[in-house]
């Protein structure tokens, strides 16, 4: 039983949430204990100290079921006093950080040692935190007096050391690389010259960058950590601790490494899949000052005044995440007709209706509201950001689905962009076509659903689809839309592996793998890539690794397309059968009887996971008629 004596005690100004952390772990309750966590983290004036707190308890409590992630650092400074802060942080989001540190200034031994620590530990994830200065003294200590002639070899020295480095490193591993991009020092050795001058330190700097970045996105599985953003962010004053780097070889403030640990975060959420897909918001004080029913469609603060501007400002700023991919959602106490005014009627309004993929307007609970937003849209409330001014709304949804990311608007206007995007909730590793026209494909999905409802059958429903679907092997051209799949996809997923391009790549490029891409298109339009899968050859027989189909089509039969096209191509090369697992979990329940329904039988099982089987003399995998298949793959 877990009593206080149990953990580490937090600061005392945090007594209240951290009894509700305490009932959160006592209850077991994952996502309880996600909000609890953040709740802490968010509100604590001591993050270190609050920080340790929760590791302490989570870890004397055996970790509960958190899904574990192991991040290695590899740094040329201090970096140690980080891990707490990155264990709470990633309890926010249900991740327990199995940390890996050989210590500072150990990356090189680490990265050309095959039998280093850091390869046993096997990580998830690599973050390479090295100093500019270390990379290239000469850019920083000796500037002027050895960059004289021109730094263009310095520059390509400089990208060229990093990259031959990098490239063993992804060599020996699949692990994601993080890498700290080079900064640009507090006092530039030409003082305010330096950005106006073609050779200055701010110019070199850039070309080093830019150099990395390209170097990144040709390997694949690298990203860079963009260390002036994230400096700007903290602020100078807090993020350099001259004292501390003298002293301890640790360049940044204690105040900034709480900042550098949210900043990984978003790395780590985007990896586990948990980035969130849909932003729910209010009405009345969220997209517009006053209310609605007192002031009237004309009366309401909006536009080029404060605080009207405030909340245009905060229009645009939704507006730019739906053109990224992410729904839009009203959850609002209103008369509808009163709602329609405005967006019809208000000039100063950035946002229409049409933006909004989900609307719920009524006087019934917020909580009823997110619910019938989830199950419109298909996505698990997991993926939800609901945003309210109102703390009993936000306490209300947030008691209903702790699972959901509520965020409480501050009092005034201005402070609501920060509130959004400040702990980057929607960001991705990946951008893709399909991201752009997320909105658009929801609405062919709404198209076809009605058109469900008005068919006579299932069978009249398909035909009257006029589904073509493309099939294409894993190639340069789709490789960064498979592995947003594995990471996004929950529901329609055999085995949820979360796979990075790199990942891909290598799988795809032994000719004892293939993969295989589905795109749909229907009468409404283009659904994109929505399906991916891989199977590894081992003797005579294919196994699947990872078989996912996008929500878009779940129910369409196209997973049959997948699996014939597959039993097809092992008959052609002589094998004698195909094999899967359906490993479960909470949420890919849509997928369960996968293989049952083609006629696989079970091998054996687990609670862990099935392994199904289809000896291909025996059974077969019957394609369905109402698809026109254009098979564009290559031969292998």
């Amino acid at each position: 039983m877990l009593d206080r004596d149990s953990c580490i005690q937090p600061p005392p100004e945090s007594d209240f949430d951290r009894d509700v952390f305490l009932a959160a772990v006592r209850s077991g309750n994952i996502d309880r204990i996600r909000l609890a966590s953040r709740r802490l983290m968010s509100r604590t004036a001591s993050p270190s100290r609050t920080a340790r707190f929760i590791r302490g308890t989570i870890q004397k409590n055996n970790g509960f079921e958190l899904k574990r992630f192991r991040l290695a650092l590899l740094s040329s400074f201090t970096i140690e006093i980080i891990d707490d802060h990155l264990f709470a942080h990633g309890c926010t989001e249900g991740l327990y950080v199995d940390i890996y540190q050989p210590g500072f200034d150990q990356y090189f031994q680490e990265i050309l040692n095959p039998e280093s620590g850091l390869y046993s530990f096997a990580p998830d994830a690599i973050v390479l935190a090295i100093d500019g200065i270390r990379w290239a003294p000469d850019l920083y200590d000796r500037f002027l007096s050895e960059t004289q002639s021109g730094n263009d070899s310095l520059v390509d020295s400089t990208v060229s050391r990093i990259t031959t480095l990098v490239t063993e490193l992804r060599r020996r591993t699949n692990a994601v690389l993080m890498l700290h991009s080079l900064s640009y020092p507090r006092y530039p050795s030409l003082g305010i010259l330096d950005i106006n001058h073609s050779q200055g330190q701010r110019e070199t700097i850039l070309r080093i960058n830019q150099g990395l970045a390209d170097m990144a996105r040709v390997l694949g599985g690298v990203y860079l950590i963009d260390m002036d953003a994230l400096i700007q962010t903290i602020g100078h004053d807090k993020w350099y601790d001259p004292r501390l780097d003298f002293f301890a070889r640790l360049p940044i403030g204690r105040s900034a490494i709480d900042g550098l640990a949210r900043y990984y975060l978003r790395f780590l959420r985007a990896l586990s899949g948990y980035s969130r897909k849909c932003v729910i918001v209010d009405l009345d004080n969220t997209l517009w000052g006053g209310i609605l029913g007192e002031a009237g469609p004309k009366g309401i603060q909006l536009g080029s005044e404060y605080p009207g501007n405030a909340y245009v400002a905060f229009q645009r700023a939704l507006l730019g995440l739906r053109n990224r991919g992410i729904l839009l959602a009203i959850a609002s106490k209103n008369n509808v007709h009163e709602v329609h005014d405005v967006f019809a009627g208000n000039g100063a309004m950035i946002l229409t209706l049409e933006h909004f993929s989900a609307r719920e307007i009524h006087w019934r609970p917020k909580s009823e509201s997110v619910a019938c937003i989830a199950k419109s849209l298909n996505l698990d409330p997991r993926h939800l950001v609901f945003i309210d001014d109102n703390p009993a709304e936000c306490a209300e949804v947030e008691q209903a689905y702790p699972e959901v990311t509520v965020i409480a608007l501050p009092k005034q206007p201005e402070g609501f962009i920060n509130a959004l995007l400040a702990d980057g909730l929607f960001d991705t590793l990946a951008f893709s076509n399909e991201d752009m026209r997320r909105t658009e494909l929801y609405e062919q999905r709404e198209a076809a659903e009605e058109l469900r409802t008005q068919s006579s059958s299932l069978d009249d429903y398909y035909r009257s689809l006029e589904m073509r679907v493309h099939l294409d092997s894993v190639n340069s051209g789709n490789v960064a839309r498979a592995a947003q799949l594995t990471v996004k996809t929950n529901q329609f997923n055999a085995t949820t592996k979360r796979y990075s391009e790199a990942d891909i790549r290598v799988r795809c490029g032994n000719e004892m793998w293939i993969g295989l891409t589905m795109r749909v298109v229907d009468t409404f339009g283009d659904n994109g890539i929505v399906g991916l899968m891989l199977a590894e050859r081992k003797d005579d027989v294919y196994e699947i690794d990872t078989f996912l189909l996008s929500c878009r089509v779940i129910n369409r039969t196209a997973e049959s397309v997948m699996l014939h096209w597959l039993a097809s191509k092992a008959r052609a090369l002589g094998l004698v059968a195909i094999e899967g697992s359906i490993m479960p979990t909470d949420r890919n329940v849509p997928v369960r009887d996968l293989y049952q329904r083609h006629g696989f039988n079970v091998v054996k099982s687990s609670v862990e996971k099935t392994l199904w089987r289809l000896d291909l003399a025996e059974g077969n995998i019957t394609l369905p008629s109402w698809f026109e298949i254009i098979d564009e793959t290559t031969p292998q």
